[in-house]
């Protein structure tokens, strides 16, 4: 969406606020990504879409505010203060049809407003948080002012959206409100069996130290439902294997991966679990609730709920998502690592039964390339610096090779040059390719960023002449990606020009039909490079991590916020909607109409 952004509602960010976070009210929730001295652009990386068409098409884009404190009143649209979760509540109910009464459940995805402007460089260095698409935390909004989080006291259970992630600092915390509701369940039935999930799982839920680089094992229906099993039982793995443990995005799914598949009532357990582990482990499940909360489950009415689960409604059996074992979990889990023959229950692998698919290392490269490096506003350039740069962070994270990168990311690279090539290297006059002014360009560009790592900031001894002869041995042997990453891995560093002549081959071997061809748009461009490498995104989304510490899956704080705004798909039962922007009353007022 390349419009300008809205703010309707009755609130508007104070001008104090927008100062501190130095940003001006109509590009509040985005980003202004400096390409070079002459050239930026404009992302709307924290922003959502008000309006839709017909269609599902997107025909509004921004942010409405609603106010929140942790320890104060705030004032509804007529000016009146009510108490904090006043407002918001009222607007949950509103947007999801819920009555008064009825239980709230949604997420809340904090934020970083204050990164809002730089280059990629300085929006990914050190202490910055774009390289997580801009989002930090993932939460749960309870209705009534609270939350809940993993850590547990986490906010203390509040939104604490007064201050900004970092202590000390001066300006906010805001976060995003996503409603998930599911077709064929109700809404306020569903909501009160997330809360009862919820809080299962979050009474002395296990934080992981280094979270940004922990693991996400129940991804799917078997394994989640597994997991409950266990956490309800207390089972020592959870307590004390690290890679069980949750960070705030993977519990909040899971929260939801169980909660639309276990209705939490006597018959639906010993459905699943069976009827004699599922009747003990409805017992223990009353257990566990009244040693959370001091009360026994039936001391308020009507706790049970019952609706068809999502399972169910995608036309699965009790055998195909019975919960695992431990051990077939462990068994399942080699095997797929190692490629070596499973014999045991298959899972329903996602996003069949559970909310969304758990993201990968691919998705989050081209989600961030999406966003912020977008070749049809960064340039291709640009995009190749981008994912050259993810070369260290992406192996160390998944434990795989360089060389297993290498040869999804190369291959990306041939296209993204291709593509330049028919935007700019078109020439009148029909030279040689080693003769064109752009060729030669591109090529240095390509040397000096393979030298460094950064365009931006390019090595000045590289050497960067043309070798035509190499060119020339290259263009007959015409290897695979595959077979050239592998036969000069070693060589890169020391040697960029050999990266860069590869990156420029299939425009070498198409020379003369690009310049027989007319210029492409730079729409043109992009939806011709979109439409080529389909192949490699598919080959990078099932590349498989085979080391036992390396992560397989993920999911962030920014995915709902994608699969809202379009860039990343929930299950097809599954909607995900950001209807708001919960902000601290010390940085919202009334507009002056309100």
């Amino acid at each position: 969406f390349r419009g300008a952004s809205s703010f309707p509602g009755p609130y508007a960010m104070k001008t104090e606020a927008l100062q501190q976070y130095n940003v001006t009210a109509e590009l509040f929730g985005s980003t202004t990504i400096i390409v070079s001295d002459t050239i930026q652009f404009n992302v709307k990386d924290y922003q959502y879409a008000l309006s839709k068409d017909e269609n599902g098409n997107i025909t509004e884009v921004g942010m409405y505010f609603i106010p929140v404190s942790d320890d104060a009143s705030v004032p509804d649209s007529s000016g009146k203060w009510v108490p904090a979760g006043q407002v918001i509540d009222n607007f949950i109910r509103n947007k999801t049809q819920l009555k008064e009464t009825d239980p709230i459940y949604a997420l809340i995805s904090y934020m970083h407003p204050e990164e809002n402007r730089g280059t990629l460089e300085q929006l990914c260095g050190d202490g910055m948080v774009k390289t997580q698409l801009g989002f930090t935390h993932m939460g749960a909004y309870l209705g009534n002012a609270i939350t809940s989080n993993s850590p547990a006291a986490y906010h203390n259970h509040r939104f604490g959206c007064a201050w900004g992630g970092v202590l000390n600092t001066h300006y906010g915390y805001p976060c995003n409100i996503h409603t998930v509701s599911i077709k064929g369940i109700d809404q306020a039935v569903f909501n009160q069996n997330c809360q009862l999930v919820d809080l299962i799982l979050g009474n002395g839920i296990q934080f992981p130290g280094n979270y940004e680089s922990s693991m996400f094992r129940p991804v799917f229906i078997n394994a989640a439902l597994m997991f409950y099993r266990d956490w309800l039982y207390q089972e020592t793995y959870l307590l004390q294997d690290t890679t069980w443990y949750f960070y705030c995005a993977a519990n909040k799914l899971t929260v939801l991966n169980i909660a639309c598949n276990l209705p939490h009532n006597p018959a639906a357990f010993k459905e699943i679990y069976g009827e004699k582990e599922g009747g003990a482990l409805w017992n223990q499940f009353l257990l566990r609730y009244t040693n959370a909360t001091g009360f026994p489950f039936d001391y308020y009415p009507n706790q049970q709920t019952d609706f068809t689960p999502l399972w169910k409604l995608q036309g699965l059996t009790p055998q195909q998502i019975i919960p695992f074992t431990k051990e077939q979990y462990d068994a399942y889990d080699a095997c797929r690592r190692t490629g070596a023959p499973y014999t045991g229950p298959m899972p329903v692998l996602p996003p069949t039964a559970v909310i969304c698919s758990p993201q990968q290392t691919a998705d989050v490269i081209n989600e961030f390339i999406q966003i912020y490096a977008d070749p049809y506003d960064a340039g291709a350039l640009t995009t190749i610096g981008v994912l050259a740069a993810f070369v260290k962070p992406i192996t160390q994270r998944l434990g795989i090779t360089p060389l297993a990168y290498l040869s999804y990311t190369v291959g990306l690279f041939q296209k993204l040059v291709y593509s330049d090539a028919r935007q700019f290297a078109v020439d009148p006059k029909k030279p040689s390719w080693d003769k064109s002014a752009w060729f030669q360009a591109t090529y240095a560009t390509l040397v000096k960023m393979f030298s460094t790592g950064n365009s931006n900031q390019p090595s000045p001894d590289v050497v960067t002449n043309l070798d035509i002869a190499f060119f020339q041995d290259l263009v007959k042997e015409n290897p695979s990606v595959e077979d050239f990453v592998s036969k000069n891995m070693d060589k890169f560093s020391s040697q960029p020009a050999l990266l860069a002549s590869f990156c420029m081959l299939t425009v070498v071997v198409n020379w003369n039909e690009i310049q027989q061809s007319p210029v492409l748009t730079r729409e043109e461009a992009y939806i011709n490079f979109m439409q080529s490498s389909e192949g490699d995104f598919l080959k990078a989304e099932h590349l498989v991590v085979t080391s036992a510490t390396g992560i397989q899956d993920n999911i962030m704080p920014a995915a709902f916020n994608l699969i809202s705004n379009g860039l990343y798909k929930a299950n097809e039962w599954v909607t995900i909607e950001t209807i708001c922007t919960a902000v601290d009353i010390k940085e919202l007022q009334l507009k002056e109409s309100s």
